[in-house]
């Protein structure tokens, strides 16, 4: 996943936000993901998913947190790299809502984690 040139140049470039969002998607794997410097929300959002599973990604320097699950149920984020040097303020790493049977396993969540034990279990 990518976006074309031109990144902050020109045009509606200078609008994007960069995010990554996986809305009401199920059994999905993503490996190795890169996500930095996302505007206006979180660098990932998991919304009304289901039996996803990512792995090795990292989430870097998104101004209003790094991964948010909403509402997301059976979910497996492992082995994750988020956090915010470059931001005086930094957002939570890691914020979940609603879902169920979630596991966050290792990883580091440099800015917090706002998940509560209903929804997720959080394995170091």
């Amino acid at each position: 996943m990518d976006r074309n040139p031109y990144y902050d140049r020109m045009g509606k470039a200078k609008e994007a936000r960069n995010a990554i969002v996986f809305r009401d998607s199920e059994a999905c794997t993503i490996l190795g993901m890169h996500i930095t410097e996302v505007r206006g929300g979180p660098g990932l959002l998991l919304k009304n998913c289901r039996r996803m599973n990512l792995s090795g990604c990292s989430v870097l320097d998104c101004a209003e947190g790094g991964v948010a699950l909403e509402n997301s149920s059976d979910c497996l984020l492992s082995g994750f790299l988020v956090r915010a040097d470059t931001l005086a303020k930094p957002g939570l790493s890691l914020s979940v809502k609603g879902g169920s049977a979630n596991r966050i396993s290792g990883g580091l969540w440099a800015n917090g984690i706002n998940a509560p034990k209903e929804s997720v279990t959080v394995v170091p």
